[in-house]
């Protein structure tokens, strides 16, 4: 499909691969759920102006290249993102439930910039990974990733990134701050999903009747 202008597919317009589907031009797109399969999905002639809107759901079980667009996830319900892959640019413009990355083995990687605008980025036992430097990496103004949010610190003195976390309803980030970086190097923060205490509480030191009733 080459799209070099718009293209619309409407509240319930979907793409849905019978074979290998390459998508190209210079155009936007506006579509509902894509599907493709175990076919393979190309993207990688889209160039960075182009935008993929997505307002439903996402499937790719087999080779997805993301081109250097930017595909937004942007329905008013819950979203569902199904499959290990990587997209260059990730952007979370949920008014609903959130996005959710659906099955058991469906870590996404961003590898140049995570927009967070509105809705939950909801993990599961899934991790989000963004592979370039922080603080750049994530660029947020609402929203956060409900889970596991994987940075990866370059190398600096002193070096500071903020982990944007928090549940399905509330923003509760980790700033981080290492006093000096010699190897470039990930973590992976998270926040508890529910109140609650640390599972560890008992043995931590801490008195139980002050402590705070999250844990990161």
């Amino acid at each position: 499909l080459v799209n070099n202008g718009t293209i619309s597919f409407g509240t319930f317009g979907n793409i849905t691969a019978g074979n290998n589907l390459t998508l190209s031009g210079t155009g936007s797109w506006t579509v509902n759920n894509i599907d493709a399969g175990a076919y393979t999905l190309d993207a990688s002639a889209m160039p960075a102006a182009s935008n993929i809107a997505v307002k439903g759901n996402f499937s790719s079980t087999n080779s997805f290249k993301s081109g250097t667009g930017t595909w937004s996830f942007t329905g008013s319900g819950t979203q569902n993102i199904t499959g290990t892959m990587t997209f260059a640019n990730l952007a979370i413009s949920n008014t609903g439930s959130g996005v959710t990355l659906s099955g058991a083995s469906s870590n996404v990687t961003v590898s140049t910039v995570l927009t967070l605008t509105s809705g939950a980025l909801i993990t599961g036992a899934n991790t989000l990974i963004t592979s370039a430097n922080c603080p750049g990496s994530v660029v947020r103004t609402g929203g956060w990733v409900a889970g596991f949010l994987q940075l990866k610190f370059p190398v600096g003195t002193p070096v500071t990134c903020v982990f944007h976390v928090g549940d399905a309803t509330n923003y509760r980030p980790i700033s981080t701050t290492i006093a000096s970086v010699t190897t470039s190097g990930s973590l992976v923060g998270s926040v508890s999903q529910a109140a609650g205490a640390n599972p560890n509480i008992a043995t931590s030191g801490i008195d139980a009747n002050n402590e705070v009733n999250r844990y990161w």
